[in-house]
């Protein structure tokens, strides 16, 4: 590819499933030789990332030797220019919190490059609840994601999932979406917190979860659901955490892991399993 501007990507992607590799050479109007990389109008970055969103892999550049420097101190600045574009590497976080999600690619410096977010709808049908919809919270991710991953001019090694803590995200049995995403401002089940505190339970519960019980702890939750929403209590199959839902919806897995479930009063910490009691 010479003189590689806007209107030579429309050929690249004609020749999707026939390119096997691809030849690159720096040049500017009507020179073609004496030139290093970055001095000419080829848009390199460009052009590698659609080749390799096509599965090209193999690439040949081509740089005129001036014979006026070190040839070896030469190629190497030239191909080091190169290998910039063609390998970057980049890994991606993603947060949801109570209101926005957000996603962020970082170099492996820790540099940030690019970021998104999306708030996402807040419901309160009635006081002290703080819900948002499966569906929305899943499109909300997706769609960042998408956007970050278009930005994207190499490789990404691994993605990082945070989100807030307690609350309750449910799917049934079928792994289908199920209720709304409970937050971890809500406080429907206060009652069952109060009641706890007050009959002793919290005290001997923490003697196993070292935990002190929490309206927002999906034990809590759980429990409200149970005699409020009890058809869909019924239907429960898996207690998700937000990090939990969101991996599920990238990935279609289903995980957990003992930093989420410690905190919401279900695990016995000197046992590390769930405790029935």
């Amino acid at each position: 590819i010479a003189k590689a501007q806007k209107h030579i990507f429309s050929f690249i992607k004609k020749g999707n499933g026939h390119i096997v590799a691809a030849h690159l050479k720096e040049t500017v109007e009507d020179v073609f030789r004496d030139m290093e990389y970055g001095q000419g109008r080829v848009d390199f970055k460009t052009c590698i990332f659609q080749f390799r969103s096509q599965g090209v892999a193999r690439f040949t550049c081509e740089f005129w030797y001036d014979k006026k420097t070190d040839p070896e101190e030469y190629i190497t600045r030239n191909y080091q220019g190169v290998l910039l574009e063609m390998g970057k590497k980049y890994l991606l976080g993603i947060d949801n919190g109570g209101t926005y999600s957000k996603a962020a690619l970082f170099d492996l410096h820790g540099n940030q490059v690019e970021k998104r977010s999306i708030q996402i709808p807040v419901y309160a049908p009635k006081e002290g609840y703080t819900q948002r919809k499966l569906e929305e919270i899943r499109d909300a991710n997706f769609q960042i994601v998408r956007e970050l991953v278009k930005t994207c001019d190499g490789e990404i090694l691994g993605v990082g999932i945070a989100g807030h803590g307690k609350g309750l995200y449910l799917l049934d049995r079928k792994r289908d979406f199920l209720y709304f995403g409970i937050g971890s401002t809500d406080k429907r089940a206060l009652e069952y917190e109060l009641k706890w505190k007050e009959d002793g339970t919290a005290r001997k519960v923490f003697q196993k979860t070292a935990q002190q019980v929490m309206a927002c702890q999906p034990v809590a939750l759980l429990r409200w659901l149970k005699e409020y929403e009890r058809i869909v209590y019924e239907k429960i199959g898996y207690i998700l955490s937000i990090k939990d839902f969101v991996r599920f919806c990238l990935t279609g897995e289903v995980y957990a892991e003992y930093t989420d479930i410690s905190g919401t009063n279900l695990l016995n910490l000197r046992t590390r399993k769930y405790d029935r009691e």
